[in-house]
């Protein structure tokens, strides 16, 4: 298996509870859109706590810089994608 491609979603919503709980509709359509094209798609609203442990494990050595970034800025949407084609 191919390894996985990081999938960030820069902020659209402010970091209130409302509005972060609209974006999980759009959470799911990424996810149907990834899978239907090949790239299934592990994704987390990470508006408020950042990245889950479960998507810094996927993240492969090197690409992890990207964390230093995640600490002020946290996307909306972050998450992975396998290459199952």
């Amino acid at each position: 298996m191919k390894p996985s491609k990081i999938v960030s979603v820069a902020p659209i919503f402010n970091s209130d509870q409302s509005e972060i709980d609209l974006s999980q509709p759009i959470l799911r359509r990424l996810q149907e859109l990834f899978a239907h094209v090949g790239f299934p798609a592990d994704l987390e609203i990470a508006a408020l706590t950042g990245a889950s442990d479960k998507i810094a494990q996927k993240i492969s050595p090197g690409l992890d810089i990207l964390f230093s970034f995640l600490t002020a800025n946290k996307p909306d949407i972050l998450g992975t994608l396998a290459d199952s084609r």
